[in-house]
């Protein structure tokens, strides 16, 4: 029993755990020759080619998480021909995973320009491009949908970040997230119709600028829509703000000449407007928060000058009658002063004056 049971944990540390599959086409045709790169616990990493009929195998030694990760591409287009896919699996030892893939058929975009976001004066250096339909929302599959800085494609195989792989023949978006310090923003990324929709191997460059200037110009056109609510209750509480409301005037105005240099493309000349627009307007805010800043502080001040005015005045014109006496059969039932009477008269007084002129 003892010699039955040595054999067979021999049998067992023999046994190594294998990751194998195949690589197909939408119609089902193997890929011969696709990419096949694997990744697992301690650093793992192994690169193989599919055979003729689209197989491949590899025996690993460890257990954990494995990421199958297949690229197939026709170098005589000008773009990526199929979407990269990606298959997670987890190996116990002496076991086995295998998955099918079929590719989807693809196209590229290819991201230009620089992603200013209007609250800095940088551009951001960390960004990710996500694939997604028209309206936002997922797409199904296991096609790799994320690229950029953040992509599998760029961080582990070091393809330009600026490059997104696509499905052929679908109608998508681009879901760009974009960081520059702490400060981070996210934004769609869609072609003149709404959307994009491109042929198998096709490659389509997008200027990112367009749609950048058009998210930004709606946060400033927001933020001054905040700035004149703000500057309408300053007009209200009594403030003088004619500084204020003229800078937001010319805040505006920078505003339209933005979004008309944005029509003739002339996308540096817009973004610098927008930006000086950006910087008047919050300059205008902090002025406008700081007077009714400076005006609650007051507000805490005036009540006690109010009592120290009420109960002065009240001394003055009760100076020669301290207290009065009531006394019965020559006796003091009890005594009081008109002071506190009268400051707490003249207290009211002043407030209900303040607040009637102010």
């Amino acid at each position: 029993r003892d010699l039955h049971s040595l054999r067979r944990r021999q049998r067992q540390m023999c046994i190594r755990d294998r990751i194998s599959g195949f690589v197909l086409d939408h119609n089902n045709k193997p890929f011969h020759k696709a990419t096949v790169v694997i990744f697992g616990p301690h650093g793992f990493k192994r690169n193989l080619m599919t055979d003729r009929y689209g197989r491949f195998i590899i025996h690993v030694t460890r257990k954990g998480w494995y990421g199958v990760y297949v690229v197939y591409d026709n170098p005589k287009t000008p773009g990526m021909d199929y979407v990269p896919a990606v298959w997670w699996a987890y190996l116990e030892p002496g076991s086995e995973s295998s998955h099918t893939f079929v590719l989807e058929r693809g196209a590229t975009i290819y991201v230009e320009g620089d992603i200013w976001l209007i609250e800095k004066n940088r551009p951001a250096r960390y960004f990710k491009f996500t694939v997604v339909k028209p309206d936002g929302s997922s797409l199904p599959g296991r096609s790799l949908r994320v690229y950029g800085c953040g992509g599998d494609l760029s961080k582990r195989f070091h393809f330009d970040p600026r490059i997104v792989v696509v499905p052929a023949e679908t109608r998508i978006a681009i879901k760009v997230f974009a960081k520059a310090d702490h400060l981070s923003r996210e934004f769609m990324l869609r072609g003149e119709g709404g959307y994009f929709k491109l042929s198998q191997g096709e490659t389509l460059h997008v200027d990112v600028r367009e749609d950048v200037l058009k998210f930004s110009i709606k946060i400033v056109r927001s933020k001054i829509n905040s700035a004149l609510n703000l500057l309408k209750d300053a007009e209200d509480a009594g403030f003088l703000v004619t500084h204020e409301r003229n800078d937001l005037l010319r805040a505006y105005d920078l505003i339209d000449s933005a979004t008309l240099s944005l029509k003739r493309r002339s996308y540096d000349e817009a973004f610098v407007k927008l930006r000086n627009a950006y910087t008047i307007i919050t300059d205008s805010i902090n002025r406008l928060q700081g007077l009714f800043q400076i005006s609650f502080q007051s507000a805490l001040i005036l009540p006690l000058l109010f009592v120290f005015i009420s109960s002065a005045s009240a001394y003055l014109i009760t100076d020669r009658y301290r207290g009065y006496r009531v006394m019965m059969q020559e006796k003091n039932l009890f005594s009081f002063s008109l002071n506190p009477i009268i400051a707490s008269l003249l207290y009211a007084a002043f407030i209900g004056l303040f607040y009637a002129v102010f």
